[in-house]
This record gives structure tokens, sequence and C-alpha cells, in this order.
């Protein structure tokens, strides 16, 4: 009876906050393993967290409303919603739309939740973070040991949660937080090689390259990243569509290596030529789905024997004729996407949009060591943008938001923890 009342106390001990954090964890680990219904996850974690803490966030929730970045996103946000009444698909345009708004809100929430904590409650996040990351690497182990293949997603999450977690327990000092950082490092490594997320494996490697130059020169290279992520989006249908011009010359070089590399450039090249047939408004939000030629063969017109094709190509696909369409499902690049469905005005709100984050990071993070995480972090989150993902993605972008959720946190520590002057 005593160990049993001894259990009760400990338990009614541990903060409620704990609790309500460990359910928001528990529904992102869910929409890891269940794409399709990622958006009612993320929907229920939003509201929750909305009304779990609305007394404390009201204030900075409209706030928020205030800056740059937001106002941006919500103006991209209108013009989407506007493009629905051309869009050549309009049932996946008005889902796409609803799920730009929810991680919108569910964004604002987060982050006026977190600005408003304590440096104790923000220190039980973090360490509750860790100890949730350490769950999944168990998790990630169980299921690798039983055969079961969910490698691409967990090597994005491992991949993006990196560097808020390396910008804390750096800061700590301590002998057993560095050992542990180091084996996340490799671990993170070995789970991005060995599955087909290649995005995230080279968003990494630049990432721990932007690293280690934001740490060396901070103000240049703060600027040459939100100037040249800025004219590089603003610019990229033009680099496609002159670069990428005629890519089947380039087949004869492709090896089975580089395959997948290759129908990204068919991809691309495609996307390009749409873009220029209604560049000012766009195909409408939604339309690469299912977009008109998109599931025609792209080796169509292809002066290649059959013998070749299939050599090269088609057995690296498993013989799967989709894989090789000329745009399958969406263009796996962000700022091409945008500049195909919400025309030149999207693509320039989008690429201003990610100026201003570049900007908030600057204005915001003081430290050397966390404004170079969040640049990490941005590059690292561009190249998977700009290669796998669509831009609508709610599962990804919600990953992403929560890890800089993550990073904000360290931030808020580091700024609560410094002496007052």
């Amino acid at each position: 009876m005593n160990s049993l009342h001894l259990i009760k106390t400990k338990i009614s001990q541990i903060p409620k906050d704990f609790f309500n954090w460990g359910a928001l964890a528990f529904l992102f680990l869910i929409s890891m393993i269940f794409h399709k219904f990622a958006a009612l996850y993320i929907g229920i974690a939003a509201i929750s967290l909305f009304l779990l803490c609305k007394k404390s966030i009201t204030k900075d929730f409209y706030s928020l409303f205030l800056t740059v970045p937001l106002q941006l996103f919500l103006s991209l946000w209108v013009w989407a919603g506007i493009t629905l009444f051309w869009t050549t698909n309009f049932e996946n345009g008005a889902d796409t739309w609803y799920k730009i708004l929810l991680i919108g809100f569910f964004g604002t929430v987060l982050f006026s939740t977190l600005k408003n904590l304590e440096k104790e409650q923000l220190k039980k996040i973090v360490y509750f973070c860790i100890f949730a990351l350490c769950g999944i690497i168990g998790f990630y182990i169980f299921i690798k040991i039983r055969g079961i293949v969910i490698e691409k997603p967990l090597a994005y999450f491992f991949a993006l949660m990196f560097f808020p977690t390396f910008c804390f327990l750096w800061q700590t000092k301590k002998l057993y937080n560095y050992v542990f950082m180091g084996i996340y490092f490799l671990f993170a490594l070995y789970v991005m090689k060995n599955s087909d997320a290649k995005s995230a494996f080279i968003g990494f490697v630049l990432g721990g390259g932007v690293f280690l130059l934001t740490l060396y020169k901070s103000d240049l290279t703060s600027k040459l990243l939100k100037y040249g992520s800025f004219l590089f989006i603003l610019l990229s249908p033009l680099f496609s569509y002159f670069l990428l011009a005629n890519p089947q010359r380039l087949l004869v070089y492709m090896k089975d290596s580089l395959t997948s590399l290759y129908h990204r450039l068919l991809i691309w090249n495609f996307v390009s030529l749409k873009i220029v047939e209604k560049p000012l408004l766009g195909w409408g939000l939604g339309a690469s789905k299912n977009f008109p030629g998109g599931n025609d063969f792209a080796f169509k017109d292809l002066p290649l024997s059959e013998g070749q094709y299939l050599k090269i190509f088609y057995q690296y696909f498993g013989g799967n004729p989709f894989a090789i369409n000329n745009l399958p499902l969406h263009p796996h690049n962000n700022p091409l996407q945008v500049f195909l469905e919400l025309g030149i005005p999207g693509g320039i709100l989008y690429s201003l949009f990610i100026l201003s984050i570049f900007k908030l990071f600057r204005l915001t993070f003081h430290n050397k060591v966390t404004l170079a995480s969040a640049n990490a972090m941005a590059i690292l989150t561009l190249v998977i943008c700009n290669m796998s993902h669509s831009a609508w993605h709610i599962w990804i972008l919600s990953w992403i938001v929560l890890s800089f959720g993550l990073l904000f946190v360290v931030h808020r520590l580091n700024v609560l923890s410094s002496p007052k002057v």
C-alpha cells in the first residue's frame, strides 16, 4: 500500500503541462506514420494548444498579425484562395487552401504560446522533447528489427530536429550531453544515408556548412542567405526554363544512382514550360495534382530504343510507369509549384515571405550558435522543399514549424538566463 501511495504521490507531482505536451507529441508521432490524416491530428493539436493556453497567449496571438512574415503568409493564402476561381482541380485546391490556413494557425498559436512561458516551463519542454526524441530513436530501432519500413519520414524528422537539439545541449557545456549529441549525429546520418530521403542528407550536410560559416562570419553569411534565397526562388522558373531546356540530352550521362535526380530535371522542365503558358495568374491552387498532360509518358518523344530506356530508367523504378510521368502529383520543387499554381503574384509573395523569415532570424537571434542553427535549419528546409515535397504537404510543414518552435524555446531560455542589465 505504501508503494502504491508513493507512486500516486509522484504522479500527482508531475506538472500538468507535461501531459499536455506529451499528448501533442503523440499526435505528431501519429502524423509521422499516417500522413493522410496529418491535417486532422495537427488541427486537433493546434486547437488543443490554443484552448490550454488561451488566457496567456491572447495578447501576443493578435500582435503576431502585425509581423511581416505573417502578413505575407496571409496575403499568399488570400491570393491562393482567389486562384480557386480558375483552378483546374478545385477539389484538391479547396482542400489545400484550408490546410494552408491550418498550418498558419498552428504556427501562430505555437509561437505565441512559447513566447509567454516561464524559464522553468521552457526547460521542461526542451527536456521533454529530448526524452521524446530518445523514444522515437527507440521506436525506429524497434520497427527496423521488425522489418517495418518508414525510414523516409523519420529521416526528415531526425534531420529537422538535430540543430535545435544541438543548440541547446552544446550550450549546457556538459560532457554527457556532448556524448549524446555525437551519438545522435551519427544515428541521424545513418538513417538519412540508408533511406530514400536523399534531400534530407544533402540539406543536412549543406546546413552543417552554413552553421560553420555563420559562426565565422554571421553578418555576411546571413545576408548572402537572405538575398541569395530570395533571388533563387524568384528566378527559379527562368533557371528551369533556360538551363533545363531539352533535358533528354543528359540521359546518356545518367547512371543508375542518378536516375531519380534526372526524373526531377524532366519534371522541372515540364513545369517551367507550363508556367510560361499562364505566367500571370497561374493554373490555380491544387492544379499540380492531375495536371493536364502530367500523366503523359515523359519519354514519348525521345528517340531512344526501348532496350536503352528499360536499361537506364524503367528498371530503376521497378516497372512503375507512374514514376516516370511528366508531373507525378506535384513538381517536387516548391518555388516552381507556387509559380505554376499561383502565377507571378504568388511567386513574388512566396519569395518575400522567405526573405522576411531570414530577416526575422537576424532580428531575433543574437546568440551566434542560435543564429547559426536557424540558418542551418533554413537551408536544410529549403533543400528538402526544393527537391522532394509539395509546397503544401502539411505533415512536413508541421515538423518544420515544430523544429523552429524548439529553437525558439532555446532562444527564450538564453534570453531569460542572461543577466539583467
